[in-house]
C-alpha cells in the first residue's frame, strides 16, 4: 500500500513529462507541416473534453449539476405559488451567479493564461507558415520558445499539483478546457438572465358593477290591457371576461442553479 502511495506522485510526474513531450511533438507538426494545424488542435481538444466528461461522471460533477437543477426547479415551483419573490430570487441567483463565476475566473486565471498562450502561439506559428502573414525578424524562433516554455510551465504545475497520473490528466484537461469552460459558465449565466421572466397573454374573469338607469320598459300584457312598466335605476354585478398580461418566472432560475454547482465544482469548493 505504501509503495503504490510513493508510485503516485512519480506517475503524476511522469504524466506531466509526456504531456510537455507531447506539446512539443505538436509544436514540431505545425512548424513541420501547417496544414496539420486543426488534426492537432482537435487531437488535444477531442481528448480533453472526453477524459473531463468521464471524471466528470466519476468524481460527481454531473450529480451536483442536476442537484442545482433540483434546487432551481424547487425554488421555481414556489415562486409560481407566491410571484412576488419572483424578483427577489432572481436578483438573489443573480448575485450569487456572478460571484461563483468571478471566482472561478480567479481560481482558473493562471490555466486561462497558459492556455490562451499556447493557443497563441501556435495558431501564428501556423499562420506564418501557411504564408497568411509576414514574420517579423526571428519572429517564429520567439513563438515557438514562448509555446515551449508555457508548456513546461504548465507541465510543471500539473506535476507539482497532482498526486496521481489521473489528476494529473484532469488538471491537463482542465487547462485545455479552461477558456470553453469559463465561456460555457458565462453564456449560460446570460441566457438565465435574458430569461428571468416570461410575458404571456392569459385571460381572467372579473366582477363589473353597472349601473342601470331608471326607464320605461316596453308594453306587456296585463288584466288591464297593454301598458309600460316604469322601471327605477339600480345597480347589478356582471361577470366579465378580460385578456391579461401574466408574468411567469422563467427558467433563470434552474438555470442559475445548475450554473453555480457546476462553478463550485471546478474551484473545488463546496
Amino acid at each position: 500500500m505504501s509503495d503504490a502511495v510513493e508510485l503516485s506522485p512519480m506517475r503524476a510526474g511522469m504524466t506531466a513529462l509526456l504531456a510537455f513531450g507531447f506539446l512539443l511533438w505538436a509544436m514540431h507538426c505545425v512548424y513541420a507541416n501547417p496544414y496539420r494545424y486543426h488534426l492537432i488542435v482537435a487531437g488535444v481538444i477531442v481528448p480533453a473534453v472526453l477524459y473531463f466528461a468521464v471524471s466528470a461522471i466519476k468524481g460527481g460533477i454531473l450529480y451536483d449539476i442536476l442537484g442545482g437543477f433540483m434546487v432551481g426547479a424547487i425554488i421555481s415551483v414556489i415562486v409560481e405559488v407566491i410571484p412576488f419573490l419572483d424578483v427577489i430570487l432572481t436578483v438573489a441567483f443573480l448575485i450569487a451567479g456572478f460571484v461563483t463565476l468571478f471566482e472561478t475566473i480567479k481560481k482558473m486565471l493562471p490555466e486561462i493564461i497558459l492556455s490562451f498562450g499556447m493557443f497563441a502561439s501556435l495558431s501564428h506559428i501556423h499562420m506564418i507558415r501557411m504564408g497568411y502573414r509576414t514574420p517579423a525578424p526571428h519572429e517564429l524562433i520567439c513563438l515557438a520558445l514562448a509555446f515551449a516554455a508555457l508548456a513546461l510551465i504548465t507541465c510543471v504545475r500539473v506535476g507539482r499539483r497532482a498526486s496521481s497520473g489521473r489528476e494529473a490528466l484532469l488538471l491537463l484537461s482542465l487547462t485545455f478546457l479552461s477558456i470553453p469552460l469559463v465561456v460555457i459558465l458565462l453564456v449560460s449565466l446570460v441566457a438565465s438572465i435574458r430569461s428571468s421572466s416570461r410575458t404571456a397573454l392569459g385571460t381572467r374573469k372579473i366582477n363589473v358593477n353597472q349601473k342601470v338607469s331608471a326607464h320605461m320598459r316596453s308594453p306587456a300584457f296585463s288584466t288591464s290591457g297593454m301598458k309600460s312598466i316604469y322601471v327605477r335605476d339600480y345597480s347589478r354585478t356582471l361577470t366579465k371576461t378580460v385578456t391579461v398580461a401574466v408574468t411567469a418566472p422563467g427558467p433563470s432560475i434552474m438555470g442559475m442553479g445548475m450554473t453555480a454547482a457546476l462553478s463550485r465544482k471546478l474551484t473545488g469548493k463546496k
